[in-house]
């Protein structure tokens, strides 16, 4: 039977599935060598090794046990050996899955470094989201990166690898409650490690499906405005939005599906738009900061929830200054109706500009 071609990436195996789908090797002297050294690696019957990447691959000892676990392979076939590396939480959840070793997890350092080093994927790729779909009937983890619009995938692993890292997201990084089988919504912080002192902000939110749990952050980096032309649009769009920042009356909305660049699209257009406007954004949340506009996020924790906040923030808007620009981002419609009559005043245009994924 002809093998899959297991799922490589920079990593290696990135995919447990495929390992359940090699044919280990019945060589005698390879199996006794691997069981008394208790060693982390997979040889198939085509005498590839597949082994546990860990932090310490690089320890001197691991590396003469590997290589005589290769000399002993090119003794007995003659042929010369192919190792290939498996992400550790990769290996470990095969293990779990083929009853090699007890079910396990993650515990909470291996879990804090495996979004960790999820973040900075994100980061090196220019990733804009990460998706994570945990299933625990099917007990699979399937975790995939938007790249330029597309969904492309990352790894997989076993239910309780899956749910030790989003416990980590919501009580490490997230440092807020998280109600199991809810939705739930939050945000934080994240510095990459190819960054001394640039931060990027993760929003996120899950939700329970049908089989167990949908997982969704987003990235972005709070400083970066690109131009109109940058997102994608034509000389003309750009004259047609340029056009709507002069004018002082009426409502203007951004709409259009995820990962389209509606939140790029408004970060353009606040840089645009000149300092000598009093510009007040209100979102939910903040994704980006610019000197000379006023950013206020909505917080739950507001005495009757975010809609109070709105409504507050609006009339207070209104007071400091009857002629500034309020700009809503990423509003929920529940928390915008019966509020319009506060910011729209004689209400003369409604432009609106159409985002699209390309």
């Amino acid at each position: 039977m002809e093998l899959k071609k297991p799922h490589l990436s920079v990593v290696g195996v990135t995919d447990y599935a495929d390992l359940l789908e090699v044919t280990p090797t019945t060589d005698k002297d390879i199996t006794a060598f691997v069981q008394s050294r208790n060693l982390a690696v997979l040889v198939d019957e085509n005498y590839t090794v597949y082994f546990k990447q860990m932090r310490d691959n690089d320890d001197p000892s691991f590396r003469r046990t590997l290589q005589e676990l290769s000399a002993i392979i090119q003794k007995n076939t003659g042929e010369r050996v192919n190792s290939v590396p498996v992400e550790e939480a990769v290996f470990e959840s095969f293990q779990a899955k083929s009853g090699r070793v007890e079910k396990t997890t993650l515990n909470d350092l291996e879990a804090n470094q495996k979004v960790e080093d999820l973040l900075n994927a994100m980061v090196d790729r220019n990733a804009s989201d990460l998706h994570i779909k945990v299933q625990e009937q099917s007990d699979i983890t399937t975790i995939r990166l938007r790249v330029n619009g597309e969904l492309v995938p990352h790894s997989k692993y076993s239910f309780a690898v899956g749910d030790a890292l989003l416990r980590s997201l919501w009580i490490n990084y997230c440092k807020g409650q998280r109600a199991e089988r809810s939705i739930n919504n939050g945000s934080f912080y994240f510095k990459p490690r190819r960054s001394t002192d640039q931060e990027y902000m993760v929003r996120m939110t899950e939700s329970p499906e049908a089989r167990g749990i949908m997982f969704v952050a987003r990235i972005r980096d709070p400083r970066q405005v690109r131009k109109l032309e940058e997102i994608g649009y034509n000389p003309q769009q750009t004259a047609v939005i340029k056009n709507l920042l002069g004018y002082r009356k009426g409502l203007a909305s951004i709409n259009g599906p995820t990962n389209s660049g509606k939140s790029s699209t408004q970060s353009s257009m606040l840089s645009l738009m000149p300092e000598s406007m009093h510009i007040v954004e209100i979102g939910d949340p903040v994704e980006t900061y610019q000197d000379h506009v006023a950013h206020f996020e909505l917080r739950e924790s507001y005495q009757g929830g975010k809609s109070a906040h709105l409504e507050e923030l609006l009339g207070a808007t209104v007071r400091q200054d009857p002629g500034s620009t309020p700009i809503l981002r990423t509003l929920q419609k529940s928390l915008i109706i019966g509020k319009r009559s506060v910011y729209v005043e004689e209400k003369k245009v409604q432009p609106r500009v159409q985002t699209r994924c390309h």
